[in-house]
């Protein structure tokens, strides 16, 4: 009687600390990519290798899907392609889940277990 006493509070955290990195940080994350390219003609967002967003300003801010892959292209006025690829790292909220394996499989499945590397990403000319 006293182990599954013991055993209520396990199971119910267990379910309670299911998906963390989805509840805390969600499964979207904005974004801000600026270009220092001069004489900048088009910034362009692929997602997948798919162009989802296009325009002529050196600073834009996106919300972007955290399981996805994304790479930022700015064009030159020379057609010079300057690119980004955006970096993704593991969320510190997804460690919550600890060994809580249906935790994790809930932020791998929402992508929530990623984050980018900093909200700002730069083009820098070198």
């Amino acid at each position: 009687m006293k182990k599954s006493i013991l055993l209520i509070p396990v199971l119910m955290s267990t379910i309670f600390m299911t998906g963390c990195s989805t509840i805390i940080n969600g499964s979207k994350q904005r974004v801000v990519a600026h270009s220092s390219v001069p004489n900048m003609v088009s910034m362009k967002l692929y997602k997948n290798g798919f162009v989802i967003a296009e325009g002529k300003e050196e600073m834009a801010h996106y919300v972007l899907d955290r399981k996805s892959e994304y790479m930022v292209e700015v064009l030159d006025e020379d057609g010079k392609k300057h690119l980004l690829f955006l970096d993704k790292e593991i969320a510190g909220a997804s460690y919550l889940n600890l060994l809580n394996l249906l935790g994790w499989g809930i932020d791998f499945i929402s992508g929530s277990v990623y984050k980018f590397n900093g909200q700002n990403q730069y083009i820098v000319v070198k």
